[in-house]
């Protein structure tokens, strides 16, 4: 019963652990969206304190006070921000008085794009595109006469008969109703910029204060630690959107003066929404083209304005995302497009178009305190670019999954940038132990295990023939010992088919210029292994396991071989360790054992230090035989003369 306990319990605390954090998001998310005029404002001061802190900071430096600098940085973000609205609230509002001015050139463009999309008018395309429209025409009248001859204003009139007149008094409506109306909108969002404006003033003057209060909230004890990482977090966060604002403000600035020379319109708003739009990760740029290309669309007389635009807004776009953003930014900040794209549609969704400006910096921020923040570390999982499996476990999963190219693909790409031993050590052969573990515990099938171990074989010829290609001439011997110079070997894996498969690896990388390896057939019982050391008499006995356990069996073997030659040089190799197997007993306490290593490059160093010492030992005792041979030789050969 109580292993049946132990076996439930972990479940539940699972379940029970998946339900809290689904319901907190949940009730995050509702909170988000229906307390939104509470959260936008704090979203937009704590973005805008973490832009204007490194202005402030600068300030304070230069021997300015705290409440000094924070006055002149919000009085001169505050005139940048208001200078800019008027210019663009005035140009917005003259487009929308003059826009319908351009009605005949509209018309005529979009019968140029008919002409150009379906041909001419003699065209049968043309002629098809004519029919459709007139058909969906004609059903269109036919359908509002028929609503036009059977009801009146929700009054049903007979054929012939002549409608009756109906009377609609207008109800006049009173200031304060016209005041409610027109200033709702307009109130909301100045009280959105005051409640703004207000909390960056406090969170530039009480930054410290905040700063403790959230080292305290998340500080988990490790005040030090979580000082640093707090520190470093808004600093980073800082210099990032004080260059995305630097970099986007140049960049609508461009587009200002480039429109300008174009002799575009408005060209101060075009650049504000591009400005704007920039914020939108990917797809900004391409949503900030589409008014001026419209607009130009609508006033122009020809294409040729068009087409400009669109180039320059490409041409900025290329030279920003290539050139100036990995030169400011440096190195990337680690987020994926997949979850730059989400939350993009994420906080649109919960506050429309603010959420989708904002949504690049929040992602950002959310994205670094995950970094720093061990509570918040699941907000790094979703929203990092780094792998969510690691090699090993990520190669682990395509051994199971019978894919045979994508793990040699991982393999492979690992090897890049390391050592084929280190290929073996931290990728192969950990995933192997991994596998092991789950068949020995009934986790993974007998047909699945096998399977695994032909795949992993299939993915070590694959490095192997890589190798082999890309072999440098100056790593092959010019002139390889002769037969008589290498030292006899025996190979023994301890238990299955992984430590075999471990085995075959360490062979293929061993100096077969010093050593001569024989592997022993996996199942071979201990007395044959004394046996076979008895008649090989060799230099040295390897014996290899894989994690998990093995340990008795080896402690057995090595007992055995100690009892049939008691000189020989035992080797234990104990791979695959990781971090995600409860068993990493090593083979350091086993008597009799020279030497043991925990990794392939580990052992093949061991043997490339052995092999210089063995075979001086073994040319002694050579030479010495042959004297001793020599002196008894002498006397037989002079007896035989006389």
């Amino acid at each position: 019963m109580s292993n049946g306990r132990e076996r439930v319990g972990p479940e539940w605390t699972g379940a029970i652990t998946t339900l809290s954090l689904v319901i907190t998001l949940s009730v995050v998310t509702a909170a988000l969206y229906l307390a939104q005029m509470i959260f936008i404002p704090i979203a937009l001061a704590v973005v805008g304190t973490f832009i204007l802190t490194p202005a402030v900071s600068r300030l304070q430096r230069w021997g300015v006070g705290r409440k000094v600098a924070v006055i002149v940085t919000i009085f001169f973000a505050g005139a940048t921000v208001a200078a800019v609205a008027v210019v663009v609230g005035q140009q917005l509002s003259t487009l929308g008085n003059t826009l319908s001015d351009h009605r005949p050139n509209i018309l005529a463009k979009i019968n140029q794009a008919k002409t150009i999309l379906l041909g001419t008018e003699k065209s049968r395309l043309s002629q098809l595109g004519d029919d459709v429209a007139e058909v969906f025409l004609t059903e269109s009248k036919s359908r509002s006469k028929k609503a036009e001859t059977t009801t009146i204003w929700g009054v049903p009139v007979k054929s012939g008969q002549e409608p009756q007149r109906v009377i609609v008094e207008e109800q006049a409506t009173s200031w304060y109703d016209s005041v409610l109306t027109m200033g709702g909108p307009v109130g909301a969002v100045v009280g959105t910029m005051a409640l703004t404006f207000v909390l960056i003033v406090f969170m530039l003057l009480r930054r410290e204060d905040l700063r403790n209060r959230m080292i305290r909230l998340i500080g988990d004890g490790r005040v030090t630690i979580t000082t640093k990482a707090v520190d470093d977090a808004g600093q980073r966060i800082s210099r990032y959107l004080l260059t995305q604002l630097a970099l986007n403000a140049c960049f609508g600035l461009v587009i200002v003066v480039g429109l300008l020379f174009i002799g575009v319109e408005y060209a101060a708003l075009w650049g504000f929404i591009a400005f704007l739009m920039r914020y939108v990760p990917y797809i900004g740029t391409w949503i900030g083209v589409v008014p001026p290309l419209l607009f130009t669309l609508a006033v122009s007389p020809g294409w040729s304005e068009t087409f400009i635009v669109f180039s320059l807004f490409i041409g900025l776009e290329m030279i920003c995302n290539n050139i100036f953003e990995p030169m400011l930014y440096g190195s990337s900040l680690g987020i994926s497009e997949v979850a730059q794209l989400v939350a993009a549609a994420f906080w649109a969704f919960l506050w429309g178009p603010i959420g989708l400006i904002l949504s690049g910096p929040l992602t950002v921020c959310l994205l670094i305190l995950g970094k720093y923040v061990r509570r918040l570390e699941f907000l790094e999982i979703l929203l990092g670019d780094e792998p969510a499996l690691t090699p090993r476990m990520a190669f682990y999963q395509r051994l199971v999954a019978r894919d045979q190219d994508e793990a040699a693909n991982i393999a492979l790409d690992y090897k890049k940038q390391n050592q084929t031993a280190s290929v073996f050590d931290d990728v192969v052969f950990p995933a192997l132990a991994l596998a092991k573990r789950d068949h020995q515990a009934g986790l993974l099938s007998e047909e699945n295990w096998n399977q695994a171990i032909r795949t992993a074989r299939e993915v070590v010829d694959d490095i192997a023939s890589f190798d082999l290609k890309n072999l440098d001439a100056s790593e092959v011997p010019d002139k390889p010992l002769e037969p008589s110079v290498r030292l006899p070997i025996l190979l023994m894996p301890v238990h299955d088919d992984a430590d075999l498969t471990a085995t075959e690896i360490l062979v293929q990388r061993i100096d077969v210029t010093r050593w001569s390896p024989e592997i022993l057939p996996l199942g071979t019982l201990a007395s044959e292994l004394a046996a076979k050391v008895r008649i090989v008499n060799p230099a040295v006995v390897v014996l290899i396991s894989l994690l998990p356990k093995g340990v008795s069996h080896s402690r057995y073997l090595v007992n055995r071989i100690r009892s049939a030659d008691a000189k020989v040089n035992v080797l234990i190799g104990r791979w695959g360790f990781s971090e995600d197997l409860d068993d990493s007993t090593p083979a350091a306490g086993i008597e009799g054992v020279d030497r043991w290593s925990d990794s392939l490059q580990v052992t093949l160093q061991q043997l490339q230090e052995l092999a210089p010492v063995l075979r001086d030992k073994l040319e002694a005792s050579t030479s010495e035989r042959g004297r001793s041979n020599s002196k008894v030789s002498a006397p037989l050969t002079t007896a035989l003369s006389s």
